[in-house]
């Protein structure tokens, strides 16, 4: 708290893991209970996502899982960081391992209005401008955890792209269908990365827009 804001609230967009820290204790604060205590209670169980969990502390994954591997240079070698990469990702700054069919019932529920009052929805769709060279797609807007994406066919879609060692996710729902892409493999060469971020960023738009045409849920 001695460091001044970025900006105004309102003003600007700044991606902070610190700010989903802040939510968890936030939610200790009001509950009573965890951020984990609450997620399972209010989401996962609701949505019965079985598997969707909550490690914690314990650096393991359950079988079968998928491998990680991580460039850390330009021609380097690729290193596996599956579980190394689990303790330093830790508390309410995305504690949690799941599924791509898990994660595309969690979003579609969330788009589609299933988990949250419509005020607090809105609020959530509440969106500012990314700035383009945080290397999002053009016209990418984000609001209160929430990514808006445009589609080529018109509309767009809601979501949270992220990536750490190793992988990258990419999930996406416009409350009708929804994809999720998840890799496991990251580039040392930034250029690399940026051409891969770009082609998940296209195949998702493709997916999507296909299934509006085919006008497949």
């Amino acid at each position: 708290m001695r460091h001044p804001p970025s900006f105004e609230p309102g003003a600007g967009w700044e991606y902070s893991n610190t700010n989903y820290i802040l939510v968890g204790m936030v939610i200790k604060a009001v509950t009573g209970h965890s951020w984990a205590q609450e997620v399972q209670t209010r989401i996962v169980r609701p949505l019965r996502l079985a598997h969707t969990l909550i490690p914690g502390n314990r650096p393991f994954l359950p079988r079968p899982h998928a491998r990680d591997y991580q460039q850390f240079e330009p021609g380097g070698a690729m290193t596996d960081t599956t579980v190394a990469y689990l303790p330093f990702d830790g508390d309410a700054d995305g504690s949690m391992i799941s599924t791509a069919k898990d994660t595309n019932r969690f979003f579609t529920a969330l788009a589609a209005g299933e988990l949250l009052a419509p005020a607090q929805l809105a609020e959530m769709r509440r969106t500012v401008e990314v700035p383009a060279d945080h290397g999002a797609p053009p016209g990418t807007r984000y609001g209160l955890g929430l990514e808006w994406t445009p589609l080529s066919c018109g509309g767009g879609y809601w979501g949270h792209s992220g990536n750490g060692f190793g992988y990258t996710a990419w999930p996406a729902s416009d409350g009708r269908s929804a994809v999720t892409v998840s890799l496991h493999s990251r580039p040392g060469d930034e250029n690399t990365e940026a051409r891969q971020l770009r082609d998940v960023a296209t195949l998702v738009d493709h997916a999507l827009c296909s299934s509006h045409d085919e006008g497949t849920p």
